[in-house]
């Protein structure tokens, strides 16, 4: 990944029960991923 290009950064959290059991920062080049949303009325 280009130290320059814009990246996706997943926080990902595991629980079991009320406790906290793994936690990960994920990356993710940009230039792979879409965002998007839609929103019905």
């Amino acid at each position: 990944m280009n130290p320059s290009e814009p990246c996706l950064l997943l926080h990902r959290r595991t629980w079991s029960e009320d406790k906290l059991i793994s936690s990960a920062l994920l990356y993710h080049p940009g230039s792979r991923y879409q965002l998007s949303s839609k929103v019905e009325l």
